[in-house]
């Protein structure tokens, strides 16, 4: 708030520091250590906990990409109602508008390199949260447009009605759709995982294999040789 910002004004600005991104990136909740240890005792055929692993983990960057670019609109927004607000126009005429707008840039550049390191590590799922959000962000142009056509009388009661029951439908099908993609993310995720570990379903073996016996294959008939280890006598002709 303003009363604890008034009390430190020789640190500069950094409202990016108390969301402790990269360590909430790179450290593990309680329950994704939890299944990692679960998952050693488990048999090598089982590998659920490697999805539910997953899931967590995917969960988590979930969040921060959310929290990261919703920080960074914000701060972008809040650039333009500095310049707005303070001095004589839209535009940076002031040494304390340069000065808090510059804090803020640097802020932003803090974060998008966040960004840039949990796309390194995560591209498929920072892609889905980015377009996810523009789906988001889309719907609620539609909202808003279709209110301000109420508004200024273009449209009626039923229609209106027809049209929030329509983009009710589109979150509810965005909400399950962004769901069942993080699902098929973490079995992916839990697949590749599996395969690399060396943890899959053991391959049955027959008996002659386990024990390195082989079938006897018999021999043509001319390379049979007696017992006696002498050759058989050749038969008279006949006249």
């Amino acid at each position: 708030s303003v009363d604890i910002a008034l009390d430190d004004l020789d640190s500069g600005m950094d409202d990016l520091s108390p969301l402790d991104l990269y360590a909430r990136l790179n450290h593990k909740a309680l329950l994704e250590r939890l299944f990692q240890c679960i998952d050693v005792c488990l048999p090598r055929w089982f590998t659920v906990d490697n999805y539910v692993f997953f899931r967590l983990k995917h969960a988590r960057r979930e969040q921060l990409v959310y929290e990261v670019t919703c920080f960074i609109e914000a701060h972008v927004q809040a650039e333009k109602k500095i310049a707005e607000f303070v001095g004589e126009d839209e535009t940076i005429d002031t040494a304390e508008e340069a000065y808090v707008i510059k804090e803020s840039i640097e802020l932003r550049e803090r974060a998008q390199a966040f960004l840039r390191q949990a796309d390194a590590e995560d591209p498929e799922v920072v892609q889905h949260i980015h377009l996810t959000k523009l789906a988001n962000s889309v719907i609620e142009q539609q909202r808003l447009f279709v209110e301000e056509l109420h508004e200024e009388g273009l449209i009626d009661e039923p229609f209106l009605a027809e049209q929030m029951s329509a983009i009710r439908r589109d979150q509810v099908a965005l909400n399950v759709q962004r769901l069942v993609r993080f699902r098929e993310m973490a079995a992916k995720s839990a697949t590749v995982a599996t395969a690399a570990s060396g943890k899959s379903k053991p391959v049955k073996r027959s008996p002659s294999s386990e024990t390195g016996s082989e079938e006897s294959v018999p021999a043509s008939s001319e390379a049979i040789v007696p017992k006696s280890g002498k050759e058989s006598p050749e038969l008279p002709k006949r006249k």
